[in-house]
């Protein structure tokens, strides 16, 4: 072998943290068994990581995912990054749409614009996006906190009725979309 096992996989996270992406157990199970020239497993992998980030390695987080493990160094990527490219990776637009309104409306307060969802890390396709704004519009017990609203100029925005009410996020998007450009 060539050196230990856990500095290589923490190496490799922090590594891929910094190109801004998580990597996944099996990605480290394919990188580790070519570079000790040993066959790794995924759940192998999963707790040599898990032991290391415990005790060593307290910058190295952990996502459970429905298939793998994802993991990220907070040295380089934020937990809300990293959180926002791990529900991504799941394949979940909705569950990545709502939890980022959500977060926005609670912690800045704000409302969000609809095409920030359109550019990275999001990437969500224009058609895709106009189906979740009529899903979440439809006030569905899982989402019932969740409003749209439009500026004059008719960007949509989505907030958090349990975070700004219908006349905050109105007078956010109008100043957003419309008001602040005119000052400028």
């Amino acid at each position: 072998m060539r050196g230990d096992v856990k500095a290589f996989l923490t190496e490799e996270i922090r590594k891929a943290s910094q190109e801004g992406r998580l990597t996944d157990n099996r990605e480290l199970a394919a990188a580790g068994s070519r570079f000790f020239n040993t066959e790794f497993t995924p759940d192998m992998i999963a707790a040599r990581i898990e032991s290391a980030a415990r005790i060593e390695s307290p910058d190295i987080h952990i996502f459970q995912g429905k298939e793998c493990c994802r993991y990220y160094s907070s040295n380089s990527m934020t937990d809300s990054y990293a959180e926002i490219l791990n529900i991504s990776a799941e394949g979940d637009d909705i569950m990545l749409i709502v939890h980022t309104v959500r977060r926005e409306s609670r912690t800045y307060p704000r409302p969000t614009i609809l095409s920030q969802f359109l550019d990275a890390p999001f990437s969500v396709k224009p058609g895709r996006l106009n189906q979740i704004a009529e899903v979440l519009a439809s006030n569905t017990e899982d989402y019932r906190d969740i409003r749209l609203t439009r500026a004059s100029n008719g960007d949509g925005y989505l907030f958090s009725a349990d975070f700004l009410d219908e006349s905050q996020a109105k007078y956010m998007a109008e100043w957003e979309s419309v008001e602040s450009l005119e000052i400028q």
